[in-house]
């Protein structure tokens, strides 16, 4: 039986509520999406700052912008009861009242958490306590300890991967086992957050309850079982990405989130909570040191010293103003690319002054080079000279500048026979038509490198970056920015509310 989906109006504006994918989208302008996890979750409704303008749930710097609108919604239970019901497999009936946290959480776990009971995780029948300040796993037959923070982590789900030795029980490094033993289990664990999230909501807000809609609590936990071809690929992977020892790994680049303040990479590390500077563990920022407003981190940041020099207000020229918003700062685990696209835009949109970075980012700082394939030819790109190089024959090269561009990015004729960009009299047989996006696109890092332009500021189009007012905008440290059409805008001020 075909349902419709609820619709809420925002200050005007219709949106569809999702309950499956928890986000609103706007009816006229499906690609308008506000994710309720950009919301703060209030147990009997939701608020979050409304820009009339964007349609969009907003961040702001210094006085309220006159027409930002703070707003409310109800709870999905309330809005959409019988899609909640089909999502959960409950009777929609029996949702009246009830907070939409109570439906992830198991209240009687949650009770039991509150209480002082320590969550359990069972290691192929074995059974652990998770002692989250210590970072370990305690057996409750014998005592036996596992360092969680020992432990290396699957590069692509986060997950903690062990071989776990049940005479012992201890985990056995990967790289000290020659066959399969009888004794000896492959397992992966959840997270640490995911692991005892009571205590890392108390540990990171000071409440217990901030990540239960992100990880729910549970009482008991079992390791899920892996293959050793499964298990050995995994490790392999994390090895090949960062070539230390486990109990020697000082960074999790391939683990945690890295953002980008102006155009300097951080990781977003868990413990401590703080940004430390990619490849310079010396340089970190702490997120506890930091000002907070209305769900952010806001400050000043100086990028030659890489430091915080102050509030928002405190800018001056060279200094770069950040917004980072709380949903921002614990991702201690990679975004998803969907979430990343997402969370971008809005920093573009709301000039939080960050980018976060995706697999070309992560690539470029461990030296990755960005590729092209067109035809079977593998080119990589310079930035800096705009040009496509082709790897078994540098002396080859494409100039971008002589591609055919247009405001959705190049259409190229090239020519599989010279490997070079098509030229009047080729024969029509050899030429294919390859298109390629932005360059913004591909390398925004090395494009703000070259344009001395903080990431988060890039244009849109490649060709804006040769226009003196949009590129000075970018520069600037007065709040201007470009909007959707291109064009240089202030944003108004008004009185705060």
């Amino acid at each position: 039986m075909e349902r419709s989906a609820p619709i809420v109006d925002l200050v005007g504006t219709r949106f569809l509520v999702d309950v499956f994918k928890e986000e609103l989208r706007e009816i006229t302008h499906l690609d308008n999406v506000t994710p309720f996890y950009m919301m703060e979750d209030k147990g009997t409704h939701y608020e979050f700052n409304y820009d009339p303008k964007t349609r969009k749930s907003t961040l702001y710097f210094g006085e309220r912008p006159a027409d930002l609108q703070r707003v409310r919604i109800d709870q999905l239970c309330s809005l959409d009861p019988e899609g909640m019901g089909l999502k959960y497999g409950i009777p929609p009936e029996s949702l009246a009242g009830r907070a939409d946290i109570s439906l992830k959480v198991d209240e009687k776990d949650l009770a039991g958490r509150l209480a002082g009971k320590l969550p359990v995780i069972t290691l192929n029948g074995y059974v652990f306590e998770v002692h989250y300040e210590g970072r370990k796993l305690v057996g409750m037959r014998d005592r036996s300890e596992i360092d969680l923070e020992k432990l290396t982590r699957d590069i692509h789900g986060g997950q903690h991967l062990l071989y776990y030795h049940s005479l012992s029980g201890t985990a056995v490094p990967y790289y000290g086992i020659g066959k399969p033993d009888a004794e000896i289990y492959p397992l992966a664990l959840p997270n640490l957050m995911a692991l005892d999230p009571v205590a890392a909501s108390r540990e990171h807000f000071g409440n217990p309850y901030e990540l239960l809609s992100v990880y729910p609590p549970h009482q008991w936990m079992e390791a899920e079982p892996q293959s050793f071809a499964e298990m050995n690929q995994k490790l392999t992977e994390a090895a090949r990405a960062c070539p230390l020892e486990p109990e020697d790994q000082q960074s999790a680049a391939d683990q945690t989130q890295i953002i980008l303040l102006g155009r300097t990479p951080y990781e977003i590390l868990e413990r401590p909570h703080r940004l430390q500077e990619f490849g310079h563990p010396e340089r970190a920022i702490e997120f506890k040191d930091l000002p907070e407003h209305e769900g952010s981190f806001k400050f000043s940041y100086h990028p030659k010293t890489s430091s915080v020099v102050g509030g928002p207000d405190q800018v001056r020229e060279g200094n770069e103003r950040i917004c980072i918003p709380f949903s921002v700062a614990y991702l201690t685990e990679q975004a998803d690319p969907r979430q990343l696209q997402e969370l971008n835009a809005r920093s573009q949109e709301g000039l939080w002054g960050i980018y976060l970075a995706d697999d070309y980012i992560r690539g470029y700082l461990k030296g990755r080079p960005i590729e092209f394939e067109f035809e079977g030819t593998t080119f990589s790109l310079d930035t800096q000279n705009l040009l496509l190089v082709e790897n078994d024959n540098p002396q080859n090269k494409i100039h971008i500048d002589q591609v055919p561009s247009s405001p959705h990015g190049y259409f190229m004729d090239y020519n599989n026979v010279t490997k070079n960009l098509a030229r009047p009299g080729d024969d029509p047989k050899d030429i294919s038509l390859i298109t390629l996006d932005q360059m913004v696109s591909y390398d925004p890092l090395g494009m703000a490198k070259k344009y001395n332009i903080s990431v988060g500021r890039l244009p849109k189009r490649d060709n804006d970056l040769n226009d003196e007012k949009i590129l000075k905008a970018a520069r600037s440290y007065s709040g201007e920015y470009i909007n959707e059409q291109h064009q240089i805008r202030k944003p108004k001020k008004g009185k705060s509310l």
